[in-house]
């Protein structure tokens, strides 16, 4: 069973989606530019119908600190990092609140 991991930046206002399966980035964009949660809700119906597979998913709000215009910079991950060492660099920046 595959787990995905959706972290939604700034939830209130503009937001940023990140994706991670299983432990790997998956993808990242925000909604109006980029259509990300569109594009996964169609990659979870696809899994689901063509291989009937399982999967989990966790949802988590990251809140930004201290304003500053530039917190977008701080959420997009690096292609190698994993789940676990993302969470970790982007609490000090961010409330992280499990959904």
């Amino acid at each position: 069973m595959k787990t995905f991991t959706h972290i939604r930046f700034n939830p209130n206002g503009d937001s940023y989606d990140v994706y991670f399966v299983d432990d790997k980035p998956l993808m990242q964009g925000d909604y109006y530019d980029d259509k990300v949660t569109d594009m996964f809700a169609g990659i979870r119906i696809y899994l689901a119908v063509m291989f009937n597979e399982e999967f989990s998913l966790v949802k988590i709000e990251a809140e930004t600190k201290e304003v500053n215009e530039l917190w977008y910079r701080h959420c997009q991950f690096d292609i190698n990092e994993t789940l676990s060492k993302y969470l970790k660099r982007i609490g000090k920046d961010f409330n992280l609140t499990q959904k």
